[in-house]
């Protein structure tokens, strides 16, 4: 298309949407503003699933399961429910959808919805054009204009991929249970949320990518305040390149026809929720018939497993295994605010993990949330500002989706880190790891107990929350170990001085050894975990309050093992 015919075409468009907009201010759709939890009401006619109340918010984005007695399950809910906010996206959806459109109209329509639908997101869509503008290549434009037609066009299919006879429930606190999406109906939540039309199942959340879009509206003068905004736009290229490069190989595997779609590999999303032994018990828990109170670890006389410590790697590249991400108390935290930190630059590797954001509640104590089968597309490297997409996955890797990802939150010790070395914080974070590493997939009935996958994980809760590194390694050894599976570390490369980075390093030399036995009939035997479990709560007293981050705990338990000699 040269410069003419874009403008042409541009002119074209523009006109079209002043008509669409007067259309949508003077009755055709009978609604003024989407904005906020209020809808203003026109000249035109009015829809009874439009409530000027703060009630609209909980009518709207949640519905209850009349057949559950307790009437608490929650059901997620999309923009078409909702016949005059759909026939909005549609009519503006059109223009996108047309395979001679152009930048400019496809911009508009962003920049329209995001004004509509999320308008606490910023009102501009800058860093996307400036990502648009950067394609010089005119196969390349070719193929992010395709692109955008195609993401309207499945949009636009929203009522056949999630009929009303079949709804998805959201996956709520303190029920355990699990969701399944075909491949195709994760495509088209991920486009409502790349659109700017998702609803968020909790408005604290951010659902859409509005602010990965836009440019901060405020005048900046500071020299260091330009430089924080500069890096900020260029990691928010990054994601918006991760997103591309997700729906350039998406779209190629997705089922054109809904009759195909019950063959398509499916993404299964799953809140793993214990349950308390009494209602006013404090850290403890049964998972799959097991107790997790301070008593059960005490005594618990299952072997220690192995485990594999790597200094350097990243635990994102690796496939088939069980990987921890270390999540906030909500599913999506920073994933469409920030900079990526581990668990954001997870998904996006695997953006199948974004509908999540809008199928979990946040977590609670006794729980971990799961997500199953989600393909890894992108091969990223670096955190925060070093963030950038790198390339496509391995096609072989990729089309062998085998890695589970379990999210967990750390218990924040920033106020008081002495907290983690008492008791209860040692067993919440026990029972926390334990029930993500051991409670998930009890839906599979095929799933064959005989073979488990590693752990993957590292220092899960050690940044800005304060965690120990050499607790939280030994934590997580234990809860691996009950559950059956081997353990791998990843120090993440780390330049650390510390020297509990140093301990950790020879921990396979100094701390294994420790807990491992000779006998007669089977050689060297690893030893019981309520023995690990026992010598860190006696070392654990030692802890001082202050700076206990830096307390070295293995250095302890040496000299504990001495003491017995």
């Amino acid at each position: 298309m040269n410069d003419m015919e874009t403008s042409t075409r541009s002119n074209a468009v523009n006109s079209t949407f002043s008509d669409l907009n007067f259309e949508l201010h003077h009755g055709t759709y009978g609604i003024h503003s989407f904005n906020n939890h209020s809808v203003e009401e026109s000249a035109g006619p009015r829809t009874d699933s439009l409530e000027q109340d703060e009630n609209m918010t909980v009518s709207l984005f949640r519905r209850t399961d009349p057949t559950v007695p307790d009437n608490t399950a929650k059901y997620l809910t999309l923009i078409h429910e909702d016949p005059v906010r759909w026939n909005f996206i549609c009519a503006n959806l059109a223009i996108m959808a047309e395979e001679e459109t152009c930048f400019d109209a496809i911009l508009y329509v962003i920049k329209t919805l995001k004004r509509s639908f999320c308008p606490g997101d910023g009102t501009n869509v800058q860093v996307l054009k400036q990502y648009l503008d950067s394609l010089s290549d005119k196969k390349e434009i070719k193929i992010h204009l395709e692109l955008f037609s195609k993401i309207a066009k499945l949009i636009l299919r929203t009522p056949e991929l999630f009929p009303k006879e079949k709804p998805v429930r959201q996956l709520v606190q303190g029920q355990h249970y699990q969701e399944a999406l075909s491949i195709s109906q994760c495509l088209c939540i991920i486009s409502h949320m790349f659109m700017c039309i998702a609803i968020p199942n909790d408005r604290r959340f951010v659902a859409n990518f509005g602010r990965v879009f836009s440019k901060s509206s405020t005048v900046i003068t500071d020299k260091k305040e330009i430089e924080k905004e500069e890096r900020s736009i260029k990691v928010k290229l990054e994601k918006i390149k991760c997103m591309f490069k997700y729906f350039s190989k998406a779209f190629e595997e997705i089922s054109p026809l809904p009759q195909q779609q019950q063959q398509e590999r499916q993404v299964i999303f799953e809140r793993i929720a214990a349950e308390k032994i009494q209602e006013n018990s404090i850290q403890e828990y049964t998972i799959k018939n097991k107790e997790c109170s301070l008593q059960a670890w005490q005594t618990c006389e299952q072997k220690l497993q192995k485990f594999t410590y790597l200094p350097k790697g990243e635990m994102e590249d690796g496939f088939n295994r069980m990987e921890v991400a270390f999540s906030g108390k909500s599913f999506g935290g920073q994933t469409l605010r920030s900079k990526p930190t581990q668990k954001e630059k997870i998904i996006f590797r695997s953006p199948e993990c974004l509908p999540g954001i809008l199928l979990f509640e946040s977590i609670t104590n006794g729980e971990a949330l799961s997500v199953r089968g989600a393909r890894a597309f992108n091969k990223c490297s670096g955190y925060e500002n070093s963030f950038k997409w790198e390339s496509y996955c391995d096609d072989k890797n990729c089309k062998s989706p085998n890695t589970e990802v379990i999210f967990i939150d750390a218990y924040n010790f920033s106020q008081d880190d002495s907290y983690q070395f008492q008791p209860l914080g040692i067993v919440r974070e026990l029972n926390k790891a334990f029930i993500g590493f051991d409670g998930g997939n009890i839906f599979d009935a095929n799933h064959n107990d005989e073979i488990k996958k590693a752990v993957c994980t590292g220092k899960w809760g050690c940044g800005i929350y304060n965690g120990n590194i050499q607790l939280k390694f030994l934590i997580q050894w234990i809860a691996a170990s009950r559950a059956g599976r081997e353990m791998i570390f990843y120090g993440f490369a780390d330049n650390e001085k510390s020297s509990l980075i140093k301990d950790l390093n020879s921990i396979e030399k100094e701390i294994l050894p420790l807990y491992t036995v000779k006998t007669k009939d089977q050689g060297m035997q690893m030893m019981q975990i309520k023995d690990l479990v026992v010598d860190i709560l006696e070392c654990a007293k030692k802890a001082q309050s202050g700076n206990t981050k830096e307390f070295n705990l293995f250095k302890e338990l040496k000299n504990l093992h001495k003491s017995k000699k």
